[in-house]
């Protein structure tokens, strides 16, 4: 694939689909604008940008160094780099001299951030609680730019009697590039989970999984009974508008997306650092009435802010690995279940989380869009 000179090149960290819905919703704010546009695809990214219809170039790399020759050369050819959520893809490229606008849904929660990137062209924070602590501690990159969730636009909720008689279950970090999928029990545990809880129950509900690529495929040969599947961020979060009510992994864009579309919300138990310190957040500000957390059962092993990424991961997936074999732990999800489908959907107030929502901003591709073709001029 060969770039043109002037072109823009986005990439998303393949962590989650978090990175890449946020970077699509920048890019639907671009479209049309006679833009030629980039996109590299790797894993979870991928499984996204298959899916999309806007025009853009694909290019299927890998993001970490040493570069392909031929990422390489668009690196170098690219009018501005896009990174998303990324620090170590885009110091690279600015070590390389490119031009770089720093997109960063994560910044909250940072140990550190290497030297370089306060000096990136642009730094567009993606506003979250801790974020006014962290530009203190951190220190305020030189061209920061603090922006509203980059989710979809604002849209008026359905009514109850409006919504389908579906549950949406969102595992979205399932396929992430920091895990071993190969021995990650967390799909298979929450699937058979929520299965057991609906066949006890007898609850009469359609259910649709929603997950990576590699989750679903494993979870369609264990498991037939509902429908698994990995779809465009446009058509998750249309599900998620006309769900009865969502299961969700507590990421942060699908939080977002869910408080948007008024949906009541489960909590699933964290798979990761991010989701952990984000369930605690929401739950501080109320907006997370129901949920389980693995430290409901095990609060000593709750971990704290700003720990480096690699100690961080490898905490959370010790803390997963305990709790799979502890009966107590799924006693209490069990519990925690039952409650949200018999009677919590019913009882669900979204104004809260709207309001936390609105209050972080309501404005977000649309202005990082605008701060990306202000560099272009």
């Amino acid at each position: 694939m060969k770039a043109k000179p002037g072109a823009l090149l986005f990439q998303a960290a393949p962590f989650c689909f978090g990175p890449i819905s946020t970077t699509l919703n920048m890019v639907r704010q671009l479209a049309g604008k006679g833009l030629e546009i980039v996109m590299i695809g790797e894993g979870p990214t991928n499984n996204l940008l298959k899916r999309e219809n806007l025009e853009f170039e694909l290019l299927d790399a890998s993001t970490t160094a040493p570069f392909s020759d031929e990422l390489s050369k668009i690196i170098e050819r690219a009018n501005l780099v896009i990174s998303n959520t990324d620090p170590a893809f885009a110091s690279a490229c600015m070590r390389r001299g490119a031009r770089v606008a720093v997109v960063d849904t994560l910044y909250w929660m940072w140990d550190r951030l290497d030297p370089i990137l306060l000096e990136s062209d642009a730094y567009l924070i993606q506003n979250f609680m801790g974020t006014a602590e962290q530009l203190e501690r951190l220190g305020r990159p030189r061209n920061t730019v603090l922006v509203g969730p980059l989710i979809t636009a604002p849209e008026l909720p359905l009514r109850r009697q409006e919504r389908e008689n579906f549950i949406l279950i969102s595992l979205g970090g399932c396929d992430c590039n920091l895990v071993d999928h190969c021995q990650d029990p967390y799909p298979g545990m929450i699937f058979e989970m929520v299965e057991k809880v609906i066949r006890e129950n007898d609850m009469d509900l359609e259910i649709i999984w929603t997950t990576g690529e590699r989750p679903a495929s494993n979870l369609n040969g264990r498991f037939n009974t509902h429908r698994v599947g990995t779809f465009s961020n446009q058509d998750h979060v249309a599900l998620m508008r006309r769900a009865k009510g969502v299961i969700l992994s507590p990421g942060i864009t699908g939080s977002m997306e869910a408080f948007e579309a008024g949906t009541p919300v489960f909590f699933l138990p964290p798979q990761n650092y991010s989701q952990a310190l984000q369930l605690r957040a929401f739950r501080e500000k109320g907006v997370a009435p129901f949920g389980f957390s693995w430290y409901d059962v095990y609060p000593d092993l709750s971990p704290p802010p700003y720990l480096p990424e690699e100690q961080a991961v490898s905490q959370i997936r010790q803390t997963i690995e305990r709790c799979a074999s502890d009966q107590r732990v799924w006693d209490a999800l069990y519990q925690a279940l039952q409650l949200f489908l018999r009677s919590g959907i019913a009882r669900y107030d979204p104004k809260p989380a709207r309001e936390l929502r609105t209050a972080l901003g309501t404005d977000g591709p649309l202005k990082a869009a605008q701060a990306i073709l202000q560099l272009l001029d």
